[in-house]
């Protein structure tokens, strides 16, 4: 076992390690803060595009695979594919929302511009959307 001479001198290489790798990391830290990522929109929104297409080519084919394993249970289905009762109040409610906004949206309601008609449809599915997962659909 060492001296205490040795351990004091021991903790304090230690401590002085310690603070240049604190001051190592402080001055990375500083060099980053300097550097200024910049990403314009059209960058964000084509990602945010290339985003939205994937979820979009997602969903589409786990609907294709349902679809399938649907005709392979029942191979001729004859137009008789039946939604959930639950599954049907919520594309009325879809079909209500769009509807309902386009012509609240025109006259003689009111003059809004389509963009706006689209805004207060999205705003709208989304509070749906919102809704039906703290409902756990």
């Amino acid at each position: 076992m060492g001296s205490y001479a040795e351990n004091e001198r021991d903790a304090r290489e230690y401590a002085e390690m310690q603070r240049q790798f604190a001051e190592e990391k402080l001055e990375e830290q500083k060099e980053l803060a300097k550097e200024k990522i910049v990403i314009t929109m059209d960058e964000i929104m084509h990602h945010r595009f290339k985003q939205r297409d994937l979820e979009n080519s997602e969903r589409h084919l786990k609907a294709q695979n349902d679809w399938r394993s649907y005709l392979e249970k029942f191979p001729s289905p004859d137009g008789d594919y039946e939604r959930s009762e639950a599954q049907e109040e919520i594309l009325e409610e879809i079909r209500f929302i769009v509807k309902n906004n386009i012509v609240h949206g025109t006259p003689p309601y009111s003059l809004e511009s389509a963009e706006e008609i689209l805004l207060d449809i999205i705003n709208d599915l989304t509070s749906l959307k919102e809704r039906l997962s703290f409902m756990g659909i």
